[in-house]
């Protein structure tokens, strides 16, 4: 029997998203902070961290993200504990408490 046929390849934003290697010239990849290397890889500007070139942070709470983004995790009915960790600080309701 013939092999069966190549599954297909994930989209580049889709490889993006999830943290796997950036497509170059995809204008989304790397978040704008960052140029997609020839290894596939995301070259952060100074304060972004890889994959994907978000700001860095360090709230010093254990189990706390190394960059800042707005998770599933974060509540606006938390907000004020949720918005002192990296992985809340980008969240809408957070714009006041964060400064």
């Amino acid at each position: 029997p013939p092999p069966p046929p190549p599954s297909p390849s994930p989209s580049p934003l889709a490889l993006a998203k999830g943290g796997a290697p950036c497509v170059s010239g995809d204008a989304r990849a790397c978040s704008g902070k960052g140029v997609c290397g020839a290894d596939g890889k995301c070259l952060c500007a100074a304060g972004y961290e890889p994959p994907l070139c978000h700001k860095s942070c360090n709230s010093g709470q254990t189990g706390d993200y190394r960059f800042e983004t707005c998770g599933s995790f974060c509540k606006p009915d938390r907000a004020r504990d949720h918005c002192r960790m990296c992985k809340c600080r980008q969240c809408s309701f957070c714009a006041a408490i964060v400064g």
